[in-house]
């Protein structure tokens, strides 16, 4: 009964959760952006508001149970003050515009910092009953927790799929438009932790694992997010989801591994600490690198045309286009630019088929019936397309035909 009641109050006690409601507001401030930039550049929009959170559900509920259950499981304690200094970090890095630095390797890092360090300095202006409820949390076991986050966002980025990554077009500094992907995500991390006051008595002799300084204990959700955010132009961006997931898997693993020996040898967790904060960074700064030696991807092409984006519910999404794939044909006739492509559609109002290559280099066949009412491009968007220039112009001939016809 006492677990129950512990339990419906630390559900309750999410709403007093200042995180929470600045999830809502990071989320819909990060829409209305992107949502203007892709009407400014590409003359329409993409994807619908929110959609940096779209897909995360199941990654935030497994990491919901597994973080609950080892947190629970091994009696580690935190206090409202841990959350509050989380979230204190979480709220200022949000104003710099980056979700990168949502990342854990940052914000529960720096709470880590100030952890380790409370015992050396004075703050007179802090209560003595929080100063004490903070020097109780294990470090070893956030640096534990950390990995753990690490690994959840990894897994989004191994997750992501072709229609996730947000495009944009974008002048190059030689004065021609070229198309980028925007890795970004956000992930609501939720768990339940324990607090050292309550009405939960140890059941066992050996519990809590890691913490013995509460007597009783109580339950309390602790709401965390979670994000990431890489600009990709010289590679398909799923393919550098893949290499950027695979580093920060690593560096995840290698996180626990360290707050594992650290629970035994306490400085280690300071070290452990520091080499993610480097890591994290070194991962973002290296692929940044890398991508812009390279030439963009996503640029006018003599063989035919590259697919920046294709929009939700059009005849593009209906033949399985997908960003990054090259349209050389349509309807027999070779194509090198988005107008090229509209007129080839035309040429067959009720019918369209398309000679594509695909991600991996080989030439596939995709065709489909044509209905009135659908976008005259099929939905997708290619590199120096405006859509809003093309639509006038799509205006314009239009008029032009009716005019001929009643002449």
């Amino acid at each position: 009964m006492e677990w129950l009641q512990e339990l419906g109050s630390a559900l309750v006690s999410i709403f007093i959760q200042p995180l929470v409601y600045w999830i809502f507001f990071l989320l819909l401030i990060s829409s209305y952006f992107r949502i203007k930039r892709n009407r400014a550049t590409l003359g329409v929009k993409i994807y619908p508001k929110f959609y940096e959170i779209f897909y995360t559900g199941s990654i935030s509920v497994v990491a919901f149970l597994v973080l609950s259950l080892l947190s629970i499981g091994l009696g580690i304690t935190f206090t409202y003050t841990f959350s509050l200094i989380i979230a204190f970090f979480t709220i200022l890095f949000t104003l710099f515009g980056r979700f990168s630095l949502l990342s854990a390797a940052y914000t529960w890092s720096l709470t880590f910092l100030i952890l380790f360090f409370l015992p050396y300095v004075e703050l007179p202006f802090l209560d003595d009953a929080v100063v004490e409820g903070l020097l109780s949390i294990n470090l070893a076991a956030v640096v534990g927790l950390i990995g753990l986050l690490l690994i959840a966002e990894s897994i989004i980025m191994f997750r992501m799929r072709e229609d996730e990554t947000l495009p944009e077009q974008v002048k190059s500094s030689r004065g021609k438009w070229v198309g980028q992907h925007r890795l970004k995500k956000l992930a609501f991390i939720p768990f339940i932790g324990l607090i050292p006051t309550g009405n939960i008595e140890p059941f066992a002799s050996w519990w809590p694992v890691l913490d013995i300084q509460g007597e009783s204990f109580g339950l309390m959700v602790f709401p965390f997010i979670i994000g990431f955010e890489h600009l990709v132009k010289s590679q398909l961006p799923i393919i550098a989801a893949k290499i950027l997931a695979r580093r920060v898997l690593l560096l995840g693993l290698l996180t626990i591994v360290l707050g594992v020996v650290g629970y035994f040898l306490p400085i280690v967790t300071l070290i452990a600490v520091i080499i993610v904060i480097l890591g994290r960074e070194f991962t973002s700064i290296q692929f940044k690198m890398q991508d812009k030696v390279h030439k963009p991807i996503f640029q006018p092409d003599q063989s035919g045309v590259r697919v920046l984006a294709v929009l939700r519910n059009s005849a593009g999404r209906d033949l399985g286009i997908i960003p990054g794939e090259k349209i050389i044909k349509v309807n027999g006739l070779q194509i090198q630019s988005g107008e090229e492509f509209y007129y080839a559609v035309q040429q067959n109002g009720a019918y369209c088929k398309l000679e594509i290559l695909d991600l991996n280099g080989e030439i596939r066949f995709a065709q489909r019936a044509l209905y009135e009412g659908e976008n005259y491009k099929l939905g997708i968007l290619f590199v120096g397309d405006k859509s809003r220039k093309s639509k006038k112009v799509h205006r314009k001939n239009t008029n032009e035909e009716k005019s001929e016809t009643s002449s």
